[in-house]
């Protein structure tokens, strides 16, 4: 948490307050559009408090600033899976499978150094003792997982509807756990919120900053200076 104390050029002097501001970001996964919003919450003490030095009692307004942005990085961690009673076979899969993986993404138009290694996991279904040793019909699985990393986001949903085509090659897609339903696809992510994050907290400020005018003079009140910014 960062603090700021000063007086805020855009208030007047009579109403002193604590500010909050709270960054929020929401992903949209399937357009990779980022909604990205920046709630302002101010705590305004009214002239005729102040004269009383009853600070306890206050009024909060919000203000918000919301952007929809196009994500620039998208990160993608592909799972693939091989199964065996043979450990050094299934081994053997698994490589020959990252080997295609590669070569697949590279020829959609991705770089080599956008891919990378990541978990490697092996699971011996026979060390598994609440398991029924007659009832598998292998014993090793393997899983790894290949991470792409991209700021080419719109070639990262152009493939991720090609899955099939590795499939065709006999590549046996998956999740990290036991369940297919844990499989995400990538994530998108925008990068560069400190670009425009001063013109958004500027604008969110300056929606709390109407509301509280507003209060100010339906009670008769009038709008002072900011004394202290917190940002969370």
């Amino acid at each position: 948490m960062q603090e700021q104390n000063g007086q805020d050029s855009s208030c007047d002097n009579n109403l002193v307050g604590t500010c909050r501001v709270k960054c929020k970001i929401e992903r949209v996964i399937a357009a990779a559009i980022l909604a990205i919003g920046i709630a302002f919450s101010g705590y305004f003490v009214g002239n005729a408090f102040l004269k009383s030095k009853s600070l306890d009692r206050n009024i909060t307004v919000k203000g918000l600033s919301e952007k929809e942005v196009i994500s620039n990085l998208a990160i993608w961690p592909i799972t693939i899976k091989a199964t065996g009673n043979n450990l050094t076979e299934v081994n053997k899969k698994i490589e020959s499978d990252h080997n295609m993986l590669v070569s697949f993404l590279i020829e959609q138009g991705f770089k080599k150094e956008e891919i990378d290694f990541g978990n490697y996991a092996v699971t011996d279904l026979l060390a598994q003792s609440y398991r029924n040793n007659n009832s598998e019909e292998y014993r090793y699985i393997i899983t790894s997982t290949t991470i792409l990393k991209t700021s080419n986001v719109a070639l990262a949903q152009k493939v991720t509807k090609l899955q099939n085509l590795l499939v065709q090659r006999g590549i046996a897609l998956g999740s990290e756990g036991y369940n297919p339903s844990d499989y995400n696809g990538p994530s998108y992510i925008f990068t560069k919120f400190n670009d425009i994050k001063p013109a958004m907290l500027e604008e969110a400020i300056r929606n709390a900053r109407k509301s509280a005018e507003k209060f100010a003079v339906d009670s008769g009140n009038k709008l002072g200076f900011l004394r202290k910014a917190n940002q969370e």
